[in-house]
């Protein structure tokens, strides 16, 4: 743009001096119309072409040549500045715009700055991100092993608890059953201190006959044992047996009383088989009509029940047809009263020591 305005300047000047001389020869007024249009620029023609219509149109005289001349010079120069001023300007803007051109340079390379800075700061973060991440992932993976650890070891040393503990159940289940049997034979021990008899007669108190009864009917409880009684503190120890409904022929239709020798603490120093009388009495309350039945052991000197016991006791031995059921609740007697029955046992202990 300098180098053309620069060109365009010589021109201009040029042609200013070639108007100049012109306007000095003779011939001014004889200049062609066509050659106007040799000028410079085209903008400028129309400047020319005036001049010359006023050379042949003849209206000036040639004292006003100068004048006319130095007018249209004036406009011509008036023209060059307004062109000098566009080409400044042009320059000037061409000069922004390298100028934006520089800026968008610098622009572009601050941004290629920034973003090769984000980048290589994006890296560093990524990888120190990365270190934290994985750094996480094998924290969790050591704690999900530790975790696994501790559930292993609860798990062993809870089996092992558990193990201990049913073993401590066990053992206080079976302390508590020594105990319980224990309890159970002192509570025999206390109840037949109350209630035996060491001189061969036992007074049996049945309490609670029309529970009994219906459980002996059903075949719930169809016999009932007594404690034991003795002959003497270091006799003969026995028991009776009793069926509300009945033993053998008697089952249904009778009460059955049977008599059992259990095995003593004495029994080496006693004399055997036994052969002492036992008799049964069912008492009637109003002391009226008592019911009687015996048997003499004696008399069966071969019998198992009376021979000495190698177990907790031999094999009962009475009466299956004792007393009639229906005698027993609508005979008119106090066999049973007040839910209660008593049943005497008695043994000879005539020639016993």
């Amino acid at each position: 743009m300098a180098k053309l305005y620069q060109k365009f300047i010589a021109v201009t000047w040029r042609t200013l001096l070639t108007l100049l001389t012109v306007s000095r020869s003779p011939g001014l007024g004889r200049v062609d119309s066509s050659k106007s249009a040799s000028c410079i620029y085209t903008g400028y023609a129309s400047i020319m072409e005036g001049f010359g219509k006023e050379s042949r149109g003849g209206g000036r005289t040639g004292n006003d040549r100068p004048d006319v001349l130095a007018g249209v010079i004036g406009e011509l120069l008036m023209a060059v500045q307004q062109l000098s001023d566009r080409v400044g300007a042009l320059e000037a803007r061409d000069s922004d715009i390298a100028g934006l051109g520089n800026q968008i340079d610098g622009i572009e390379r601050a941004i290629k700055a920034i973003l090769l800075g984000i980048t290589a700061d994006m890296e560093t973060r990524m990888e120190a991100v990365e270190q934290v991440v994985w750094g996480a992932f094998d924290e969790v993976e050591r704690l999900n092993y530790e975790v696994e650890q501790l559930q292993v070891a609860e798990e062993t040393e809870g089996k092992a608890r558990i193990s201990r503990l049913q073993s401590r159940v066990k053992a206080l289940e079976t302390r508590s059953a020594e105990q319980d049997a224990q309890l159970a034979q002192r509570a025999v021990r206390l109840k037949t201190l109350k209630e035996t008899s060491y001189d061969g007669e036992f007074v049996w108190k049945i309490s609670g006959m029309a529970q009994k009864r219906r459980d002996a009917t059903v075949g719930k409880t169809t016999v009932i044992d007594s404690v034991c009684f003795f002959t003497s503190r270091a006799g003969y120890k026995m028991r009776a047996q009793v069926y509300l409904n009945g033993y053998g022929r008697g089952e249904g239709t009778h009460v059955s009383v049977f008599f059992v020798m259990m095995k003593g603490e004495y029994d080496a120093i006693l004399s055997w088989p036994f052969r002492q009388k036992v008799t049964f009495t069912l008492l009637d309350q109003d002391h009226q009509a008592d019911v009687t039945d015996w048997f003499h052991a004696g008399a069966y000197p071969t019998s198992p029940s009376f021979a000495r016991p190698t177990g907790d006791s031999n094999l009962p031995c009475g009466t299956p047809d004792f007393v009639p059921l229906e005698r027993l609740y609508n005979s008119g007697h106090a066999y049973v009263r007040d839910d209660t029955m008593f049943l005497k046992i008695t043994v000879d202990t005539v020639g016993l020591v």
